[in-house]
Order: structure tokens, then C-alpha cells, then sequence
């Protein structure tokens, strides 16, 4: 009668066992340790498995702080030699890898009718000397205008430049990446750019910034004259509008990138490039800017360079060096350990470690959310650890009986694996405690996350993912870090992790049903706070957590109960 009413109350599914041919198993075991069936409480995991507090003092940070030489390492300067050797740099353009530059399709000629030959690298002063130990002068192989673009026409202004040899990328030179996102972004903006200070002065020969702000389609259509021969059908959604009170982008400027930043999970900051400058009014206070949008033509760049210009393929294939630098949340955790996190499998035949996270709590346990689980229409069978590729099938899975499919509350789980953690490894569970994260010598929260993992474009594949952590100090103010906004998130079950930061979309994903995990500063012991829930929504917003704390009276009446095993083996 036990046996049948814990099914009922704690609805167990079983599922098939799963293990990859010839594979070892290095940290679990068929054994079980000799006291497990006397275990009466998981307050001992601290004392249980983390006898030695200086067992795992030593950590790896992700990446480290990269010196900082330039501002605009991708700022290209298009030039026409003359007929008596020296050289106009009459157009801009942004280099976004080493083989080609991004600009504008009217750059193809200049006043002349003739077409540039020399494109200028790592240099902010075109007269001086000053930046010539790091500037690359390198020919242009070929000039790609858009296919569609006319000369008499204000539409399809952009082109690639293919140089002649490889940029070199340095502390002064370093490609830039493209903004993909269907709108312009709503925060400022920055152009740069060779070209003329004010309406009628000369070209600047030392590189020039101007902060700008977009404006929509109806105040451009108001403040920039149309033309219906050039734009027969008006300003279009290829194209977009900047500017400010003070200042724009002016003659000169042509085919140079405005751009914005984000950080990267290393700290790194990278430029995204949402336009190209085309053309505008004259440059005065309050002149405004048309730009061509380059995200409506990812899929034409991508032809021309071929290889793919997203987020993740060109940030995880650059080579670059120097860019700036910010300190970042995002780290890799130690491979020395303690190892706890664990991915679900579902498919033998692609065994990836991050669709779900799980996080070991037990010899045999690991807690994840509802969800996932309910991930699919079959159960996972299997829990991975993502370093070895080591996998122990589940025995059963144990879902929060008042969990309901869709709904926030409850959301969480606990898998009953097949073996047991071997002793003397770096791999062991997390400890559960029933204090508040300010009543222990806790700094900070390690929300898991994962990404994919830096490689040249050889080699590089979009699903090899590697494991992060987002350290985020909760609000000294709250408890265990903000409350949640949505009224389904009860102030018991969940809480909030205040984290807001402009990090380059797709390169950081969470680890839904992953850890959220903090270490006592003083025993060097991982506690288990919580639970990655579905409901957060990318690397850089605000984690919304599952609260371990108020389910441990449950874990421990599943994870203690051993009545069933008994019974089998007596």
C-alpha cells in the first residue's frame, strides 16, 4: 500500500534506461554507499560531501580584460588614387571581416566616374603619421553593388568591398558585427565617419563621432525632401532616418556605418552596424540623416561573403583582439568542480546537454522544473554531464503534485536516476538550505546559461554549446533579490533576480530547469537556491527562479522515502 500511494500522490512515470555505446562511467556507480538507506535528512550534505573546504578553491573566469587601442577598429576609409600618386578619401566603410567592407552602392564612382582602388585600416588621422605603424593600406579586389541598385534611384544604396589580401586584425583594426533586429534600435546611436564638420567646410582628415537618435518614418517624410524620380515609393523599411539637434552626418560620410554596442558574454564590446550613411539634408543643427538599413539585406550579404553574418556565427568566429572591454556577470565555471549540473536527454540520437538543465541534489536525485520534463510528448530518459558526455538513465520522474501544464506555480520536478554518485569525484550534489540567502555567507548568485562555444569558421558549428553562469548580486533591499512584476509569481515560489544588460541577442541562452546556485564564502559549499524558470526570458533581463527553499520539505519526503527500494530488495 505505500509503494501504490506514493505513485499517486507524487506522480512517477517510468521511462526506458539510455547509455551511449562503449561509454565508461567515470562518476556513477550500480552501488549505492553503504549508509544510504539510513540517511534520516539532507541537512548533512555540507558535512556528507564537502568535508574539505579547500577542495575546489581555485576557480577559471571566462576570458580575461583585453587592452583597449581604438575606438572604431572597423572604420574604413574609401579612396581614389590620382593621377599624380596621392589619395582622396572621399567615401567610409566598416569592415565586417577580413575580406570585405560594408558601404554604400554610390561609392561605387566618384565625381569623376571613377572607381576607388585603396581602402584605409586602422587609422583615425588621414594626414598625420601618428597611427601609421598600426594602419593596413590594402587594394580593392572588387566592388559589389547591390544588384537592384541605380544610380538614379535613392533605393538599394549599399555594396560590399572585397579587399585584395586579408585584413590583418590588431589592436587597431578589428571587423564588426551587423544588427539584425526588424526595428532600428530606440536608444542613440553612432556615426562615424572622414566627412566635412558643417555644411561647406572641408573633409575632416581626423575620424569623427556624432551621437544621433532615429526618427520614424512620418518625421522623415516631413523633414528630408523626396524626390518622386529618386523615390517613387517614398522613404521604404529598407531605409531609416537619424539625427539631432546639434549634429549629422555630412559630406564624406558616405557609406560609413551608424552603429550601436552590445557586450558580449566575455565583457568584450562589440559594434553592430544598423546602417549605412546614404544621403541627407545639408549639414546643419537639426539636418537629419537617411541611412540604408542593413538588416533587410542579411540574406544578399551572406551570398556574397558565403558564410552566415549572425549574432552567434560572427562573434564565436572572430578573431579579433582589443576590442573594449567591460566587466561581465557571465563566466565558465571551473572544470575542476564541484560538478552538479546536468542536461536531459530525449533523443539517443542527438545528444545534446542543453535543451534542460537538472541539477544533482542526491546520490541518485536531481531537481529540474515541471516543464521540462513536459518538455516533449515522451519523457526524457536520460540525464548528461555536459563535460564528459557521460549519461545515467532515470528511473522515475516525480512532478510537483500540484503542478499544473502552462501555469507558473509549482513548476518543479525531481528525477530519479538509475545509478548513484561515486565517492571522491569532482562530481557531487548541491546542498539545499532552508535559510534566505541573506542569512548565510553568500555574495552572489549563479544563475546557469549556456552558449556557443568560440571557434574559427572551419570549424565552427551553431549547437556546440558550452555552459555559463550569470553572477547577479540580488538588491540588497529584498530578500532574495526583486519581486517578480506578474502577480502569477507568488512572492513563496518565486523570486527575481534583477539583471538588465545590453549583451549581443542570441550569443547567451538560459538554462531552463538549470541551477541557480551560490557558494558559502566560508565552507566553499554550493547551495541549490533555485530553478531556472521558463518564464526568464534571454541572458541580459531579469531571472525569474523557482524557489528551492519552500519545496524542500517535499524533496526530502520523496528523496528519503525509501520504502519501495526496501521492499525490492528484501
Amino acid at each position: 500500500m505505500a509503494v501504490l500511494a506514493r505513485i499517486v500522490v507524487i506522480c512517477g512515470v517510468f521511462a526506458p534506461l539510455f547509455s551511449v555505446k562503449g561509454q565508461s562511467n567515470e562518476h556513477f556507480t550500480d552501488t549505492e554507499p553503504w549508509d544510504y538507506y539510513q540517511r534520516k535528512t539532507l541537512d548533512d550534505c555540507p558535512r556528507r560531501f564537502y568535508p574539505d573546504p579547500y577542495k575546489f578553491l581555485f576557480f577559471q573566469v571566462f576570458g580575461g580584460k583585453r587592452a583597449f587601442a581604438g575606438e572604431f577598429k572597423h572604420m574604413a576609409a574609401i579612396g581614389w588614387t590620382t593621377a599624380g600618386g596621392n589619395i582622396q578619401y572621399l567615401c567610409g566603410g566598416a569592415l565586417i571581416s577580413s575580406k570585405f567592407i560594408l558601404t554604400a552602392a554610390h561609392c561605387a564612382v566618384n565625381g569623376e566616374g571613377n572607381e576607388p582602388d585603396t581602402v584605409r585600416l586602422g587609422d583615425t588621422n588621414l594626414v598625420e603619421v601618428e597611427d601609421d605603424v598600426t594602419a593596413q593600406q590594402i587594394g580593392i579586389r572588387s566592388f559589389r553593388k547591390h544588384p537592384e541598385y541605380r544610380p538614379s534611384r535613392k533605393y538599394f544604396d549599399i555594396a560590399l568591398i572585397e579587399l585584395e589580401t586579408e585584413a590583418i586584425f590588431n589592436d587597431a583594426t578589428c571587423s564588426a558585427c551587423i544588427w539584425l533586429g526588424k526595428d532600428v534600435p530606440q536608444e542613440e546611436m553612432e556615426a562615424i565617419g572622414f566627412g566635412a564638420t558643417g555644411y561647406g567646410e572641408n573633409l575632416s582628415p581626423t575620424l569623427q563621432k556624432v551621437t544621433l537618435s532615429a526618427v520614424d518614418k512620418e518625421g522623415c517624410t516631413e523633414r528630408v525632401p523626396v524626390s518622386k524620380r529618386q523615390q517613387p515609393n517614398g522613404f521604404v523599411d529598407e531605409q531609416f532616418c537619424a539625427g539631432s539637434d546639434h549634429a549629422d552626418t555630412c559630406e564624406g560620410d558616405s557609406g560609413g556605418p551608424i552603429q550601436v554596442e552590445r557586450i558580449d558574454i566575455d565583457g568584450s564590446v562589440v559594434p553592430l552596424i544598423v546602417g549605412v550613411v546614404s544621403y541627407g539634408t545639408p549639414c546643419s543643427n537639426g539636418s537629419l540623416g537617411v541611412y540604408t538599413r542593413v538588416a533587410s539585406y542579411q540574406d544578399w550579404i551572406e551570398q556574397e561573403l558565403q558564410h552566415p553574418i549572425d549574432y552567434v556565427a560572427c562573434t564565436r568566429t572572430s578573431t579579433c583582439t582589443g576590442r573594449k572591454f567591460v566587466h561581465s556577470k557571465i563566466h565558465r565555471p571551473s572544470d575542476i568542480g564541484p560538478i552538479f549540473r546536468v542536461g536531459l536527454l530525449w533523443d539517443s540520437t542527438s545528444v545534446n546537454a542543453f535543451e534542460c538543465g537538472a541539477t544533482l541534489i542526491d546520490y541518485r536525485f536531481a531537481v529540474t522544473s515541471a516543464s521540462c520534463v513536459q518538455l516533449k510528448s515522451l519523457k526524457p530518459h536520460s540525464i548528461i554531464l555536459e563535460n564528459t558526455g557521460e549519461t545515467v538513465g532515470i528511473d522515475e520522474i516525480i512532478i510537483h503534485p500540484q503542478y499544473r501544464a502552462g501555469k507558473p506555480l509549482h513548476d518543479i520536478a525531481l528525477l530519479k536516476l538509475s545509478k548513484f554518485i561515486k565517492q571522491d569525484t569532482n562530481v557531487l550534489p548541491a546542498c539545499l538550505s532552508k535559510k534566505d540567502s541573506n542569512e548565510t555567507n553568500i555574495r552572489y548568485q549563479s544563475v546557469s546559461a549556456f552558449g556557443t562555444r568560440y571557434s574559427n569558421q572551419e570549424l565552427f558549428k551553431k549547437d556546440d554549446f558550452e555552459r555559463y553562469t550569470i553572477d547577479i548580486v540580488p538588491d540588497a533591499d529584498a530578500v532574495n533579490g526583486i519581486q517578480c512584476e506578474n502577480p502569477e509569481f507568488s512572492p513563496n515560489s518565486f523570486y527575481c533576480l534583477n539583471n538588465s544588460v545590453n549583451f549581443i541577442p542570441t550569443v547567451c541562452n538560459m538554462d531552463y530547469g538549470g541551477p541557480v546556485s551560490a557558494s558559502d564564502i566560508l565552507k566553499n559549499v554550493p547551495y541549490l537556491l533555485g530553478v531556472v524558470s521558463k518564464f526568464s526570458q534571454n541572458c541580459g533581463k531579469d531571472v525569474i527562479v523557482v524557489n528551492v527553499k519552500e519545496y524542500i520539505d517535499w524533496i526530502e519526503s520523496v528523496v528519503l522515502d525509501h520504502t519501495s527500494e526496501r521492499l525490492i530488495f528484501q
